[in-house]
């Protein structure tokens, strides 16, 4: 162990990432940078992940086994581990260049603001070779007259939903008192929406120095995926309220896509029954998100039908406009993500 605290403490969740975690601890170990603490937790994996992290020696490694909890969890003990003044995450199965961390203190450092941004590249393989650009920032300072609440930024889009590829002040998360909403998707989304109202300065990179895995759960249907996000669409109401967020309260729209979203995801992907699909649709028209959703201040054919409460003519025209040949190539991909890792 370190005698001294580190500078950034990189909190890694891990569950059942045994497969892509070595060249994970790798790329962080490989750092030039190297003022570091490197807090690996297993949230009760199941595969070898936990004897992947033991087979690594190095005093700057913090290693925590703990029962399964969700990511949420798990990086909550990893944030009450950390000793860093940064806070850095990274996902179990990505990795990073070896400059990576001094690129993200350089401009934390020189402006002293609350967050960096870098970019990023989303991979299907295990070196890099098929990728695609991610988030494309310029380099700005933003400081707190430029980003006028900063947490309106959930609207604007000012940075990306994802905890990683960013350096955070541990600050922030002791400032805003962290919780848990229990949920997978939509989880980073959530951490971020807690912090944003305390971050009054941030800094946007164009270095490109983090690989994000595409694969795994990005190519299924996941039965979390509605009542997640939906949960959430609750969660960033009840934020808005607090903190008088007016632009956060127009995310009825954004909620109607998840819906149309999770119907269009059933239908290609899970190969449930037409009767599920339409008993879902029918649960969503008798709960309380009709009652968001029926008042959007715009006009189209399926919200006609969704404020009529008519089941099978929502569910033929979003079985009407489904891009199966998407279907297709994210089976494609699915393929080349099992032959190239």
């Amino acid at each position: 162990m370190m005698g001294t605290n580190p500078e950034i403490s990189v909190i890694v969740p891990i569950y059942n990432a045994a497969r892509f975690l070595k060249q994970n601890i790798r790329s962080v170990l490989r750092q030039t940078y190297k003022e570091f603490e490197l807090i690996l937790v297993n949230d009760g994996s199941t595969d070898e992940s936990l004897s992947v992290c033991k087979s690594f020696k190095d005093e700057r490694i913090v290693l925590v086994d703990k029962e399964n909890e969700g990511s949420e969890k798990t990086r909550l003990v990893g944030l009450q581990k950390a000793r860093g003044k940064y806070i850095c995450f990274i996902d179990a199965d990505d990795w990073i260049v070896p400059d990576y961390l001094q690129q993200l203190l350089i401009p934390a450092v020189k402006y002293d603001v609350d967050v960096v941004c870098v970019n990023a590249y989303k991979v299907l393989d295990r070196y890099g070779m098929i990728k695609k650009k991610m988030f494309r920032y310029s380099d700005r300072l933003y400081q707190k007259d430029d980003l006028y609440s900063f947490h309106h930024n959930f609207i604007e889009r000012l940075f990306s939903n994802n905890v990683w590829g960013k350096l955070y002040k541990r600050s922030l998360f002791e400032q805003c008192h962290l919780k848990v909403a229990g949920i997978h998707w939509g989880d980073d989304a959530f951490l971020n929406m807690q912090i944003s109202p305390f971050i009054s300065s941030c800094y946007m990179s164009s270095f490109y120095g983090y690989y994000y895995r595409y694969g795994g759960s990005t190519f299924a249907y996941d039965k979390r995926f509605w009542p997640n996000l939906s949960k959430l669409y609750w969660l960033r109401k009840e934020y808005a309220e607090k903190y008088d967020v007016n632009s956060l309260l127009d995310l009825k729209v954004q909620l109607f896509y998840i819906f149309i979203s999770n119907i269009d995801l059933l239908i290609r992907f899970s190969g449930c029954p037409k009767k599920e699909i339409l008993l879902f649709i029918q649960s969503v028209l008798e709960s309380s998100c009709y009652d968001e959703i029926k008042d959007i201040k715009k006009e189209s054919q399926l919200l006609d039908y969704f404020r009529e409460k008519n089941i099978m003519a929502i569910y033929n025209c979003i079985n009407s406009k489904a891009d199966y040949f998407s279907a297709f190539k994210t089976r494609m991909y699915l393929f080349l993500y099992h032959v190239f890792n």
